[in-house]
């Protein structure tokens, strides 16, 4: 297939091109000429497909089941899967399920047995007895502890290990720290060991601070990070992934929730607006994350998380990249997709407006392509 009358947006820039696709990947970026079939794109925008490095596919994406560890889960992520894939979401990172069913699920999509995106998944995370999320995550408590269950998880097949260094931003501690300093190291350092990338569940400012310090590759939430934390994440290299949907579907499904949780939520959106603003003034890269599977945060809505972005104060060349290069890079598979380049995998889109102008074009869809196919 040859995608024609378009223009390629991507982290290498904006200009006016076809793109041939062959064997599920891309051929030919230019003017290209030949006989193959074409799709007249009439003057939109072939942009990589969308990366969301923060999702839990188990989830029925309703309070009553936020640990999925129902006997339906194995279905759900294969309904949350062809969801996510339909709404031209082509990678996904999956960071906690009660047992290895989404590395299973990845390992299915791979081998054509399930459709939907490429999938990173941690399995299980890592927290302390009785901490965040301790329903589903592998309690460890100590050094040893945690060193063993890090290497089980590896040992699943995890591709990214999942470290609950704090409680919830919504909880009587307001994301206070939970995993040590020495415990979040030991993972890092057992984890490097395997080449296995670490991401850390960090609310409060003091979490951010331990795990950006400790060598996590990527931060998720920092809702309450100040600029101490921000910096932090800055200067050890580390990429701030916001999630900064959940809050907002709290506040839309208000009717949910208690007066007091939805006080705090119309707080936290003036932090993590914060947030945005400081990793701008200190140069955090920031990686797309739509937390998708919390509640009323549903699997094929994920693009909606990029408008937030822009609309919370990181531009449109930010959010770009954090949804396509950025989040290859954190994944470690920027040498296979994130770029409209010859010889990468054909995960593409075809959007009618352009999104640095506009982050809401991502929900704009006109052609959703995973390796070469048409997939919606």
């Amino acid at each position: 297939m040859i995608l024609t009358d378009c223009t390629v947006v991507d982290s290498d820039g904006e200009r006016e091109a076809d793109v041939r696709l062959r064997d599920g990947r891309i051929a030919e970026v230019g003017d290209v000429d030949g006989t193959d079939e074409t799709y007249d794109c009439g003057g939109g925008f072939v942009v990589p497909g969308i990366i969301d490095c923060h999702v839990h596919l188990v989830s029925e994406c309703l309070p009553t089941n936020r640990h999925g560890d129902d006997r339906m889960r194995w279905y759900r992520v294969v309904e949350n899967l062809r969801d996510s894939l339909a709404a031209g979401v082509t990678t996904v990172r999956d960071l906690n399920a009660p047992d290895a069913c989404v590395i299973d699920a990845g390992r299915a999509v791979e081998r054509g047995m399930v459709e939907g995106p490429r999938v990173v998944a941690c399995g299980q995370g890592v927290c302390c007895t009785g901490g965040h999320f301790s329903g589903s995550c592998r309690e460890a408590d100590g050094v040893a502890e945690v060193r063993r269950a890090v290497r089980e998880q590896i040992e699943r097949g995890a591709e990214v290990v999942k470290l609950m260094a704090t409680s919830s931003a919504y909880s009587s501690s307001e994301g206070g720290q939970e995993m040590t300093r020495d415990e979040i190291e030991a993972a890092v350092r057992v984890a490097s060991m395997k080449g296995v990338p670490v991401a850390a569940h960090a609310e409060g400012r003091e979490g951010v601070v331990a795990a950006a310090e400790a060598g996590v590759d990527s931060v998720e939430h920092a809702k309450y990070a100040d600029e101490e934390a921000m910096r932090a994440v800055a200067d050890n290299d580390a990429f701030w992934v916001p999630t900064f949907k959940p809050t907002r579907m709290s506040l839309r499904n208000h009717e949910k929730f208690s007066d007091g949780k939805l006080e705090k939520a119309e707080r936290v959106v003036e932090l993590q607006k914060r947030g945005a603003r400081l990793a701008d003034e200190h140069g955090v890269r920031v990686a797309a994350g739509s937390d998708a599977g919390t509640s009323y945060n549903y699997h094929g809505a994920n693009p909606e998380e990029l408008e937030l972005m822009a609309r919370y104060g990181l531009d449109e060349r930010t959010v770009l990249d954090a949804a396509t290069s950025n989040a290859a890079e954190l994944l470690g598979i920027d040498d296979e997709v994130g770029y409209v380049r010859e010889g990468y995998a054909a995960d593409l889109l075809v959007l009618s407006g352009n999104p640095l102008e506009d982050a809401s074009n991502w929900q704009k869809q006109e052609l959703v392509l995973k390796d070469g196919e048409v997939v919606a």
